[in-house]
C-alpha cells in the first residue's frame, strides 16, 4: 500500500474527527452512532444510501481516528474531478478516488475498484449510484456484489443515513439544520455467496437499519 502524505493524514484527522463532526452535530443536527465495530477490522467496504452531498462528510466523520485517512469515498470523476481545483480539493480534503462514468470499456471501473481493494484500501460506495429522493431507496446496482465476490475476505458494513436528504437536498448548495441520524450495522462477510446473494445481503443490511427508525 502506498504511504499516506503525513500532512494529508493530519488534515483529514482534524477535519473529520474535530471540525466536521462538531459542525454536523451542532449546526446541522446530525446524531452519530459510534462506529466502534470498525476498530478491529483492517479493511472494509462501507455501503450506504445516498441522498445528499453531506452523506460522505457524515460517513467520514463517524470513523475512528486511526481509520479516517485509510478510507476512500468513491465518486464520479466527470463531476468531482472535472477541473484541477475541484479534483485537488476532493482528493486532498475528502480522500476521494474517482471512477469514470463515461467509460466505454466494459468492466473498467470494477477492475479499478478491485485494484484499490487488493491494494489494501477501504472504500465508501453508494450502491444506488446517484442521489435519490430524501429517505427513499433506489434500485441497487450490482457492481458492489461483484467487487465483494472477488474479495471475500473483505466485509461490507451497511450504514443508513436518515434525514440527510432534507438537510441538504439534491440541487441545493447549502445545508440547513435538520435532525438527522446515522445508523451503523455490523460487518458482514460474504465468502461462499453468489453475486446475487451478496447484493441481497447489502440491500437487507441497509433496509434493516432504515426500519429501525420507523
Amino acid at each position: 500500500m502506498a504511504k499516506v502524505n503525513p500532512i494529508k493524514k493530519l488534515t483529514l484527522l482534524f477535519l473529520y474527527r474535530f471540525f466536521m463532526k462538531n459542525f454536523l452535530r451542532v449546526v446541522i443536527g446530525v446524531q452519530f452512532q459510534k462506529a466502534k465495530k470498525l476498530e478491529g477490522i483492517e479493511q472494509f467496504i462501507i455501503v450506504a444510501n445516498h441522498n445528499s452531498h453531506l452523506d460522505t462528510m457524515i460517513l467520514l466523520s463517524c470513523l475512528p481516528s486511526k481509520l479516517v485517512h485509510k478510507v476512500h469515498p468513491i465518486a464520479a470523476g466527470d463531476y468531482f474531478n472535472k477541473n484541477k481545483l475541484m479534483g485537488f480539493a476532493t482528493s486532498f480534503f475528502v480522500n476521494t478516488l474517482y471512477v469514470n462514468r463515461e467509460s466505454k470499456v466494459k468492466g473498467e471501473n470494477l477492475d479499478f475498484l478491485d485494484s484499490i481493494i487488493k491494494d489494501g484500501k477501504s472504500i465508501i460506495i453508494f450502491p444506488e449510484g446517484s442521489r435519490g429522493a430524501p429517505d427513499e431507496l433506489q434500485q441497487f446496482r450490482k457492481g458492489v456484489g461483484v467487487l465483494l465476490s472477488k474479495n471475500p475476505s473483505v466485509p461490507f458494513v451497511p450504514m443508513f443515513l436518515d434525514g440527510v436528504g432534507r438537510a441538504m437536498p439534491k440541487g441545493e448548495s447549502m445545508p440547513v439544520p435538520f435532525t438527522t441520524q446515522l445508523y451503523v450495522g455490523d460487518p458482514v462477510y460474504t465468502e461462499g455467496k453468489t453475486i446475487d446473494e451478496i447484493n441481497q445481503l447489502i440491500y437487507e443490511g441497509i433496509t434493516n437499519l432504515k426500519n429501525k427508525r420507523e
